[in-house]
């Protein structure tokens, strides 16, 4: 079965329908291979994902090198992915001759996007022969982490750049001769289960809306929230000694026109009042928040946003700049 969730990895149910594989490398190019879903055979007998991939003998530096990805692309959260986590089940079933490629086949986690695959040798480990199902997992890979193999090399964009695909690389290699001739073929059959994608979005914080109702309205900032660390939000530029409220909503929302010259950066059907205020001498304000290191809050997203009394705006007030923010790590 496959899944894809938020930080923590989760599993649901799925058995690899639509998976799709492609060599990223074969010498020669006639290497055959087959793969796909299968009924049975996986983690507890049921449904799995089954690779059989042959190299030609009698070539020199003959390998093959596949790449095996879920079938939909998935876009990234709003803030991008701070980090991935990745595992899979793998068991090799058989390996001929006997001996070829030392009865193990190679894997690394993989991602897709934009048609280019990169792979993370971070991940490298190896799958034995007839040693049953082992867990193959890493955590807080980092888009850096993967490499197309290119010169220059280049790595995917976990920010801004595009839907994403995973899965798992799998490889064997003959070497300069290796275990079987130039009439032989060395081939390997190895199933895999239980893949699971977990990611851990990047925390961000950015003005949607510029502040209104004055010519220097204030100013608000707030930090980009991390899990497990304390914000700071402050407001400047406020008629010094007065009051007002610091409003929030769930969600970034389209700028609206309110009359007057006001402009609204927030959601209205989630608005309420964050936190009161008073300006001091100097006309400032600073709140420090603690964000919970809680996994299941990271993506989530706020947009804050104040009012504050200004005799010189037009209706006697005045709005701050709206910040969007979404918790990350």
């Amino acid at each position: 079965m496959s899944a894809f969730a938020q930080c923590p990895p989760v599993s649901s149910e799925g058995a690899f329908a639509g998976w799709t594989s492609a060599a990223i490398n074969s010498v020669p190019a006639t290497n055959p291979f087959s793969t796909g879903p299968i009924g049975t055979g996986g983690v507890g007998g049921g449904a799995c994902f089954s690779v059989t991939q042959s190299v030609i003998g009698g070539v020199v530096g003959a390998e093959i090198f596949l790449a095996h990805l879920e079938p939909v692309a998935r876009p990234l959260p709003v803030s991008g992915f701070g980090s991935v986590d990745l595992s899979i089940q793998a068991s090799m079933i058989t390996q001929t001759p006997a001996g070829a490629f030392g009865g193990v086949v190679a894997m690394m986690f993989c991602v897709e996007q934009g048609g280019v695959v990169y792979y993370a040798p971070t991940t490298y480990s190896l799958v034995f022969l007839n040693a049953g199902f082992g867990l193959r997992s890493s955590s807080g890979l980092h888009a850096a982490m993967f490499t197309n193999g290119g010169n220059p090399a280049q790595s995917p964009n976990f920010v801004n750049g595009g839907p994403v695909r995973f899965g798992f690389t799998t490889g064997n290699g003959n070497g300069g001769g290796g275990s079987f001739g130039p009439a032989g073929m060395g081939t390997t059959t190895t199933r895999f289960d239980e893949f699971t994608v977990g990611f851990e979005a990047a925390a961000s914080s950015l003005t949607t809306v510029a502040g209104s109702g004055v010519a220097s309205p204030p100013l608000l900032t707030i930090g980009a929230p991390v899990l497990g660390t304390t914000v700071v939000m402050t407001l400047s530029n406020l008629v010094p000694l007065t009051t007002g409220s610091i409003f929030v909503s769930h969600a970034p929302a389209a700028p609206t026109s309110i009359g007057l010259g006001y402009v609204v950066g927030l959601e209205f059907a989630t608005l309420l009042e964050f936190a009161p205020y008073g300006a001091d001498a100097a006309g400032a304000f600073g709140l420090s928040v603690f964000v919970p290191n809680v996994c299941g809050l990271s993506g989530f997203d706020l947009t804050f946003q104040a009012i504050a009394v200004d005799p010189a705006g037009v209706a006697g007030f005045t709005l701050s700049n709206a910040v969007a923010t979404i918790v990350g790590v």
